[in-house]
């Protein structure tokens, strides 16, 4: 009876023991479980935080750049030196008055050229549309001249088509700042936009590489406070007033290429 006492209580002390045991295990799990919870979820809001922080900072300097960029396009131009030109330049404007003499004497030179710099500009006040075309000659002086775009079917008219389609040859190197738009409306009198041929054209945009020389030749200065070590990225932390640029995605205008350039 004593011995059966004793197993007795021998098996209920391993039970209590195995009971505790497992109460233990069990509050150990959950203790584990409930603490990998709270770190997750800590984890989380400050992850979110910290992403929330980062849009706001992205947001903000991407309104600075945005800001700049408006506050730039509505400042007036400086008083700027005479512009001394690196060679001497002729210029021809043509108007729909003009004598199509003119025009056979810059067929004659346009058979000689072979690179041409091209850029299409608008009068606002009067609606008038111009293409400004410079032959890019080897010898000591160039030839630029300004077409006034016209539709009215004349001799002069059959003689600009006739530079153009010289001019615009799949064979020549055009420079143009920023695309070319081969589709302009105005243009399409010509045979040269009207046939197509404008798309065999060998077209040359110098506006990206201008921004790489130009970043590379001026760097930032010493008391910047963009990255001094990255010429070539603009930013709005640049303080320099020789970068008017202050954004990656911003494109110099070709008026502020020649203000910031050649004076």
């Amino acid at each position: 009876m004593i011995l059966s006492c004793t197993g007795t209580s021998a098996l209920k002390n391993n039970d209590s023991t195995w009971a505790r045991w497992i109460t233990t295990a069990c509050d150990l799990f959950l203790s584990i479980l409930l603490g990998f919870s709270l770190s997750s979820l800590i984890n989380y809001y400050q992850q979110r935080k910290v992403i929330s922080i980062l849009q706001v900072s992205t947001e903000q300097i991407m309104s600075k750049c945005e800001r700049k960029l408006k506050f730039n396009k509505h400042i007036p131009q400086k008083t700027l030196s005479e512009f001394v030109p690196l060679q001497p330049y002729r210029v021809i404007v043509i108007r729909q008055q003009r004598s199509p003499v003119i025009v056979n004497e810059l067929i004659i030179e346009a058979r000689k050229t072979n690179r041409f710099t091209i850029h299409p500009y608008d009068y606002k006040s009067s609606g008038d549309h111009y293409l400004e075309i410079e032959f890019l000659q080897q010898s000591s002086s160039s030839i630029i001249i300004s077409i006034e775009i016209f539709h009215q079917q004349n001799l002069l008219f059959e003689r600009i088509d006739d530079l153009l389609s010289i001019i615009l040859h799949s064979s020549n190197m055009i420079y143009t700042w920023k695309d070319f738009d081969k589709n302009l409306i105005d243009y399409q009198s010509y045979q040269v936009f009207l046939n197509g041929d404008i798309n065999q054209c060998h077209f040359v945009n110098v506006q990206n590489c201008f921004k790489t020389w130009y970043n590379t030749t001026f760097g930032h200065n010493q008391n910047c406070n963009q990255l001094l070590d990255f010429n070539d990225i603009d930013g709005p932390l640049c303080s320099c007033s020789h970068r008017p640029v202050k954004c990656p995605t911003e494109q110099w205008s070709l008026t502020n290429t020649i203000a910031y350039t050649f004076h």
